[in-house]
């Protein structure tokens, strides 16, 4: 079309700075295109990439974003006039890179419908005759599938006579009508969706203005588009519209009551699961299941984890204990290097979620309508399902598509077609009594290197999640209500533990929002923990000889572990503890701190020690070197560049230059439990750093 290639706008070496980068192009289209007319054909740009944008053609300015993006939202930009062949036409893009862009990636693409049309129509009989194939079973199938092959003009279409070649098009359709039937009792459920990152390659500011620009121009195809319907996670993300823009929230409850908005928001966010401690994933399932009630009226029954890295062995059973029924991911599908699109899910315990897997960012067109059925197939289904939804980073449904589903709603061979919900498929899909594969336990794991990422983040997370179970154990057994403030604090956890965020995946600014949440949730634990051990003390007998240190146990077993006091002032030389029992227990000073030895604390419960006088040093206990013998089973073999240490239970790989333990097998399972160390066949050269 004479439009720029991506390296006609991007000059290799290009030195691109933090601020505003402006591109020109001077663009001339030709009357046609490879024998399609193109001069007075509509045509629209589309835009991709992660920094903000202003787009003008012709000197007048067609579009904008102020803010990180990778998707320009509910449609492709369209050009103010038909296309004039011959005529030099100007555009111009600026790009503002933040300071922490680090790449620029960028597409700038033209459709111009005419052409857009005549490929659709190349793609829609590709699509019906590879449906056809699979439905053709009889002679008499058979030989209507080799009759429209025989009707289409080949000729024509390496000529480009378009005219003629979409007339034998018509043709072959037409002998595929008894086949008809049989392909429209399939069905593939379309469902509209929108990917939106909390933090990633942009702030959560940036991220706030994504959400209600996607609501909104959702809503405002809802209005255009009766038949859409819109699956949206992450309850997050509907707090903000909520607070932000109450007119909009009203029609977005508005369209989930009519049932054309599904709620899949059981957690708060689409979280990294591997992370995340169970209790905290319980309280996702708590936090957010409860806000759907009181907010949107529904009951999430499906757990939305289209991008986390890796899934857990026992999220079946916490989901199941959450009335979750299902479950939807893209990334790690068990069949991998083949693809379930469906398949029950068994964790740990032997509980059961259905879960469903695909991409989750797709456009409707007839070659991912024929995947989707190709999918339905490999189960034996007469169900598949599709989720269209433009970008990366919001984004969601596009009239483009929509325009496109009509169209080929309207084609024999094509399956019917229905805007729909995860719910309706999966009860369609049971309905249908179809026996779908069964994978046991955890899934496979991708970007591993994820979990080393961002050091902090992962601190902040176990901290957060430690200190405030510890605070709501404690207020429960002292009686303190701090339901309002460990809500508030577990929310900012559970964000943190948005997949990009917690595996360390982003940009750095996100982290410094991370670190000042972090605090508040260490100050809003620490408070309770303070009021609830104030009240416990008031109410537990402490009378005794010397000062008596109360000692709670806020977990649910029987512990023995040890204690460490501040604040005691001057500390004998050798400390002694008198313990619940009458016993004597030995202390250590460790600086101005006091450690020693509580044993069978009871769950959930306290003990009192008191500080007694000190008593002289007592008598030393260290076991001879003599007496000492390697374990029994234990072998050490060494090799050129490494130990080879096997003992009944693991067999360590432990490099010689560093230290570093390279490979650890779990003999009782087989398991290789270092994901990176040995250099693997296939992964990475055996030059790679030992350090690393």
């Amino acid at each position: 079309t004479g439009w720029p290639t991506y390296q006609e706008w991007f000059l290799a070496g290009r030195d691109w700075q933090p601020g505003d980068n402006w591109l020109y192009a001077t663009v001339t289209f030709p009357a046609e295109v490879e024998g399609v007319r193109i001069e007075g054909s509509a045509a629209a740009i589309h835009l991709g990439g992660w920094h903000p944008f202003s787009l003008f053609f012709e000197g007048v300015l067609v579009a904008q974003e102020e803010r990180p993006w990778l998707s320009t939202g509910p449609a492709l930009l369209p050009l103010p006039e038909p296309l004039r062949a011959g005529h030099p036409y100007q555009v111009t893009l600026r790009l503002p890179v933040p300071n922490h862009g680090m790449t620029v990636p960028f597409g700038v693409n033209l459709r111009v419908e005419s052409v857009a049309r005549a490929l659709e129509e190349v793609d829609t009989l590709l699509a019906e005759l590879s449906i056809a194939e699979t439905l053709a079973e009889s002679p008499a199938d058979q030989e209507a599938l080799a009759r429209a092959y025989d009707a289409i003009d080949l000729d024509a279409v390496i000529e480009r006579r378009w005219e003629a070649a979409a007339a034998s098009f018509a043709a072959a359709e037409a002998h595929l009508a008894p086949l008809s039937a049989r392909a429209k009792a399939h069905t593939i459920h379309l469902l509209g969706h929108s990917h939106i990152d909390m933090n990633w390659m942009w702030t959560w500011d940036d991220t706030v203005a994504c959400i209600l620009r996607d609501f909104h121009s959702v809503t405002e195809l809802m209005r255009d588009y009766p038949e859409l319907t819109f699956s949206h996670s992450q309850v997050a993300t509907y707090a903000e519209v909520k607070q932000r823009n109450p007119a909009l929230w009203a029609e977005v409850c508005q369209r989930v009551a009519e049932g054309r908005w599904e709620v899949v928001a059981p957690t708060w966010v689409e979280g990294d699961l591997n992370l995340a401690n169970g209790e905290a994933i319980a309280r996702h399932f708590l936090y957010a299941i409860r806000w759907c009630r009181a907010h949107l009226g529904v009951t999430p029954k499906t757990m939305w984890e289209p991008d986390t890295f890796g899934h857990p062995g026992n999220i079946p059973q916490l989901a199941r204990l959450a009335g979750i029924e299902r479950y939807f991911h893209m990334r790690c599908n068990p069949a991998l290097p083949d693809w379930w699109p469906a398949y029950w899910w068994e964790g740990s315990d032997g509980s059961r979620l259905l879960a469903t897997s695909r991409v989750y960012n797709g456009e409707i067109s007839p070659a991912a309508i024929l995947d989707a059925f190709q999918a339905s197939q490999s189960l034996g289904s007469r169900s598949g399902f599709h989720l269209h939804g433009v970008g990366d980073h919001g984004g969601g449904p596009v009239r483009a598509n929509l325009e496109t589903l009509r169209r080929l709603q309207a084609r024999p061979l094509i399956p019917t077609l229905r805007c729909s919900t995860m719910e309706a498929f999966t009860t369609e899909l049971l309905r249908e009594g179809v026996a779908l594969p069964v994978h046991r336990g955890e899934s496979s794991t991708v970007f591993e290197g994820c979990y080393t990422t961002h050091a902090d983040i992962k601190r902040f997370n176990r901290e957060g999640e430690n200190r405030l179970l510890t605070a709501e154990a404690l207020a429960a057994l002292a009686g303190v209500d701090e339901r309002a403030p460990m809500a508030d604090a577990w929310q900012q956890v559970l964000f943190n533990q948005f997949h990009d965020l917690l595996d360390g995946s982003g940009i750095h600014p996100p982290y410094d929002e991370c670190a000042e949440k972090h605090a508040a949730v260490l100050a809003a634990a620490d408070a309770a923990t303070e009021k609830a051990l104030t009240a416990l003390a008031a109410a537990v007998d402490t009378r005794g000889d010397g000062p008596a240190i109360l000692v709670v146990n806020p977990l649910a077993w029987e512990r023995t572990d040890v204690v460490r006091v501040s604040g005691l002032g001057a500390l004998p030389e050798y400390p002694v503890l008198q313990a619940p029992d009458g016993s004597r227990v030995p202390g250590q000073r460790s600086g101005e701190d006091l450690l020693f030895l509580a044993r069978e604390v009871p769950a959930l419960g306290h003990a009192v020690y008191h500080l007694l006088a000190g008593d002289e040093a007592p008598a030393a206990s260290a076991v001879p070197l003599s007496a000492l013998r390697p374990a029994p089973g234990l072998t050490v073999r060494e090799e050129e560049t490494c130990f080879v240490v096997e003992t009944p239970l693991f067999r360590a790989v432990v490099g010689k230059d560093s230290g570093i333990i390279g490979s650890l097998v779990d003999k009782r399972c087989g398991r290789e439990l270092n994901a990176y160390g040995v250099p693997k066949w296939g992964t990475y050269v055996g030059s790679a750093r030992p350090d690393l």
